[in-house]
């Protein structure tokens, strides 16, 4: 008899089948009441009670099609909460908020086509797995504040008209998209960390946005972006190749001391309220080409690759340097970077020369006209500004790319090949006296050689060697008779010696003149 009442017990206490049984589960350590995702799909079938999860492990994987769940009412709020499968809610309308803090998605979250009416508000959580929200519609304030993305995330296409939208000191292990994201508030990606590639191509962002102190490892794409506000990239590192083609900024932009180490591309950018580059560093090719600038274009960041401002448009740019800052950017031995400006189109070009001394190119090594454009804007433009030292080094640098690029047949070529050397273009007058003296010299010892053919003019002594000094600085400078006729070649040497002296004394009265102009 005590048998069988035992047996009765037990099938008694025996769950009926589909019923729940609550039991603890362990993980990293923590310890979590482990429930079927039946029990979370029943609850947000159901009205508009609240859901509450803390430290709470659901298992299963719930797709939201399949359990009949098209529009949740209710709020929920979990923290601390383990999904240890993946979570499948794509379409499914949320009117009340969804908050969490601490939330982990062991194998990942799709809410395609999703809608948050009331904000989603989600910190400190991690993706093991995919997600994805590609056209999903956040209404609400939107926050993956400190977030941890270990798989590809994706927004493509997804709209964020609530609020705001913050993504600050999140980070990105895989490839995150952003690809024809729309914001409609203030966006917030400071201190975001993307391990993997960035795409933000077609994006658009209609209140501001700033992606301060980001870390952006891989490649990262801005085409044809939009920034309706003030965009700050203040401090942000890109570490591989970064373009912002044909992107355009409404408002203020700011790189100020951002470090790009691969190449980056600002090519047919538009910035409507000029754009500020200052402390930043360049270490790869630069490329503003055909960019539009309404306000000041300040470039006065290192350049240590090539920098290309080729048909930029801008009523000013700036690449003076910050206070305080290295003019390491000064070409050397070993730096091969070039500047090119063809074709700029500026109010006002600010710069010092020590700056492009020995950078200044052609895309093409075969055009022989555009640099001569470059040096005689830059030079006008160094003049405008009262730097006179400026402008006759661009001057003289100018000057001799021409004498290098002429043909060895052409007549100018040598005219400027004396005049370096005579008075480095008039730049360098001690030349013409140590060269005169030079010459002067040079003749007396020859005359000296040959004192023997040269014949006194008016009954004079012997042709010393202070008579043949005396004799070559009249030569040369053409004053006065001469008290000594040479014989022989040394008539030709005279005449040779002569015209030296005119060529010399022309070349420097043209700089004089040039100095004074």
């Amino acid at each position: 008899m005590a048998l069988f009442v035992i047996v009765f017990c037990l099938f008694l206490t025996r769950p009926s089948p589909g019923a729940t049984v609550g039991r603890d589960t362990t993980i990293a350590g923590r310890t979590y009441a482990l429930l079927p995702i039946e029990a979370l799909a029943s609850q947000l079938r159901q009205g508009r009670v609240p859901l509450r999860y803390r430290r709470t492990a659901f298992a299963g994987r719930l797709e939201a099609r399949m359990a009949g769940i098209e529009e949740v009412r209710a709020a929920v709020e979990l923290e601390d909460v383990q999904f240890l499968d993946q979570l499948v809610l794509d379409r499914v309308v949320f009117r009340a908020p969804v908050q969490g803090i601490g939330v982990f998605f062991q194998k990942g979250l799709s809410v395609l086509g999703a809608r948050f009416d009331a904000g989603l508000d989600l910190q400190d959580s991690e993706w093991r797995g995919p997600f994805s929200a590609n056209q999903a519609l956040f209404a609400g304030r939107t926050r993956f504040a400190n977030c941890h993305f270990y798989a590809t995330a994706s927004w493509i296409g997804a709209g964020f008209a609530g609020p705001a939208a913050v993504l600050a000191r999140t980070r990105f292990e895989e490839g995150a998209f952003f690809e024809e994201a729309r914001f409609a508030g203030p966006a917030d990606f400071a201190d975001v960390y993307f391990e993997g590639l960035s795409s933000f191509k077609r994006a658009s962002w209609g209140n501001g946005v700033s992606f301060a102190g980001a870390h952006l490892k891989d490649r990262s794409f801005f085409w044809n972006a939009s920034f309706g506000g003030p965009a700050s990239f203040d401090e942000a590192r890109f570490g591989s190749e970064a373009s912002f083609h044909q992107a355009r900024f409404a408002q203020a932009a700011t790189f100020r001391r951002v470090g790009f180490v691969h190449a980056v591309h600002f090519d047919q950018v538009e910035f409507s309220a000029g754009a500020n580059f200052g402390g930043s560093h360049f270490k790869r090719l630069a490329d503003f080409a055909d960019s539009r600038s309404g306000g000041a274009l300040e470039l006065g960041a290192v350049f240590t690759g090539d920098l290309d401002l080729r048909r930029c448009h801008a009523p000013l740019v700036d690449l003076r340097l910050p206070a305080g800052s290295t003019p390491d950017i000064v070409a050397d031995s070993s730096d091969t970077a070039r500047v090119f400006i063809q074709e700029i189109l500026c109010d006002r070009f600010l710069v010092r020369w020590e700056q492009l001394a020995g950078r200044l190119a052609a895309p093409d090594p075969t055009d022989v006209q555009s640099p001569g454009a470059v040096y005689a804007f830059l030079e006008q433009q160094f003049t405008a500004q009262g730097l006179g030292d400026d402008a006759r080094l661009c001057r003289t640098a100018g000057l001799d790319w021409r004498r290098r690029a002429l043909p060895w047949t052409s007549p100018e070529r040598w005219f400027l090949a004396g005049w370096w050397l005579t008075t480095g273009y008039g730049v360098r007058l001690s030349r013409f006296f140590w060269l005169s003296a030079l010459l002067v010299l040079g003749f007396a010892a020859l005359y000296r050689l040959g004192r023997d053919t040269f014949r006194p003019v008016h009954g004079a002594g012997a042709f010393t060697a202070l008579g043949c000094l005396l004799f070559s600085l009249q030569t040369f400078v053409r004053v006065g008779p001469v008290s000594w006729r040479p014989a022989g070649p040394y008539r030709v040497l005279v005449m040779i010696q002569a015209l030296a002296g005119w060529c010399v004394w022309a070349l420097f009265i043209a700089a004089l003149l040039a100095r004074m102009s």
